[in-house]
């Protein structure tokens, strides 16, 4: 662990706004009560950390607040929505064709963002990005796309890691994603659709239908096949071999859990696909535990499932495997659940690893910047102390900012946002700001400093 203390004192010129943007705390001075001057603010003191973040103060972004209010980074090892793949820090995403299993042979499987949709808030088709097209694998090398059987990565061995690709742009340039980014995968096998779909005598469909499926289920079709709705839990650890089309029962307060129901238990990747990517990655799911010490919380390695009738179908389940933070397992199922078409609600027809960093950012929300309140009045010195602790050394970083004044356009007039607010022109407090850098260490429960306490030194900064 390597934890600083920093502590200095800087003289103002204009209005200040500071943002002690991830750990505590930073106090702002202004003039003194005393003998006020007019134009001047009275003494401000940001808010204290040292007992635990409040949650409701921050942007975050792959990050969460444990019961003692420390923020860790959500790994996601326990719980992963497909609804809302959000790129935690800057980064390139790849992505490996892994199995097939559906049968099909005319099957894409593409991404688009978030905001690529129509005026009407439908998914934009002409915005998907194909990864691959017309997947078929019949065996042969071992999941290596039939047709593109060649050593790609120059490793020697001609195996489905010849099918990483890194996502790009339509120039072909590989896209490094902001923080923040939300990305939607697509599959597509309409090719296998049923224009006219046939029915048993019983009114259940005889055919299986493909359609065109998002990670998003707000944008998959209506489930229509159960109309008394489904719900079921995924067990990510066993194998799923084939669904069946039985709907089960769906549970109306959404909770197996809590509310002891018997939802249907099935697993999820036909074990070809679990051999692979434990050959491969050495990645697997392991079963949950149940008692003890290291009883894992219900839901590990785990998906519970609801669909009602006339809800939005969900054709994805993504999964972490237990070996890396680092990785996805993407699952989907590949034919219509409207009641036109036959399903098994298996979601392994197609697998697919998701490689991506595991990172987070905290970040005070703007409403929580300390100002004085008085857009006329004006700081003259602040002094900044602040207790960084950075468990992760060399992998995490704190950042403090201040402004002393707003953005401006070439001709010296302030731009506004679209609130109609001037903009802070934010610079960020550099290492060489800081007047004393402390280390401390714990000892009996409390920082023990390095040299002393260290004394504020006044330093003109602007």
């Amino acid at each position: 662990m390597n934890t600083h203390t920093r502590k200095f004192l800087s003289i103002l010129l204009a209005c200040l706004l500071a943002l002690p943007s991830f750990y505590p705390a930073a106090t702002v001075y202004a003039q003194s009560t005393d003998n006020l001057v007019a134009g001047c603010a009275a003494p401000v003191t940001s808010p204290d950390y040292g007992d635990g973040f409040i949650i409701d103060h921050l942007d975050v972004s792959g990050v969460e607040l444990d019961d003692d209010g420390r923020l860790f980074l959500d790994t996601a090892a326990k719980s992963l929505d497909p609804n809302e793949i959000i790129i935690p820090v800057d980064q390139k995403v790849a992505v490996t064709f892994l199995y097939e299993a559906a049968g099909f042979d005319k099957t894409d499987f593409g991404w688009m963002y978030a905001d690529d949709v129509t005026s009407t808030g439908a998914p934009d088709l002409t915005k998907i990005n194909w990864i691959y097209e017309n997947i078929k694998d019949d065996g042969g090398a071992a999941g290596v796309l039939d047709g593109h059987e060649a050593d790609h990565n120059l490793d020697g061995v001609i195996d489905a890691k010849d099918n990483r690709k890194v996502l790009t742009d339509e120039d072909g340039e590989e896209i490094t994603f902001p923080a923040g980014t939300e990305l939607i995968f697509v599959l597509d096998s309409s090719d296998h659709g049923c224009s006219n779909p046939t029915y048993n005598d019983d009114g259940t469909p005889k055919k299986w239908c493909g359609g065109t499926f998002y990670t998003k289920s707000a944008w998959n079709e209506e489930q229509g096949m159960c109309t008394s709705g489904t719900s079921r839990i995924v067990e990510l650890y066993d194998n799923g071999q084939e669904g069946d089309l039985n709907c089960y029962s769906y549970e109306s307060d959404l909770d197996c859990y809590d509310n002891n129901s018997n939802c249907h238990r099935q697993g999820w990747m036909d074990q070809g696909a679990i051999d692979r990517i434990d050959d491969l990655y050495g990645y697997n799911f392991r079963e949950p535990i149940t008692t003890g010490n290291s009883k894992d919380p219900d839901g590990f390695n785990e998906k519970e499932l609801h669909m009602p009738d006339g809800g939005q179908a969900i054709h994805a389940v993504l999964g972490a495997p237990d070996e890396t933070p680092n990785a996805w397992i993407l699952g989907f199922d590949d034919t219509l659940m409207d009641g036109t078409s036959k399903n098994d609600f298996d979601f392994n027809d197609l697998v697919f690893l998701i490689e991506r960093q595991t990172g987070g950012q905290a970040e005070l929300k703007p409403e929580q910047v300390i100002t004085t309140g008085d857009a006329n009045t004006f700081y003259t010195k602040i002094e900044m102390e602040v207790y960084d602790h950075m468990p992760c050394n060399g992998d995490s970083e704190i950042r403090y900012f201040y402004s002393i004044d707003y953005v401006k356009d070439e001709n010296g007039g302030y731009i506004l946002d679209e609130d109609g607010n001037k903009i802070p022109d934010w610079e960020e407090v550099t290492s060489n700001d800081w007047e004393e850098i402390h280390s401390f260490t714990r000892q009996n429960g409390q920082a023990l400093l390095s040299g002393g306490y260290p004394d504020p030194v006044e330093k003109d900064i602007v």
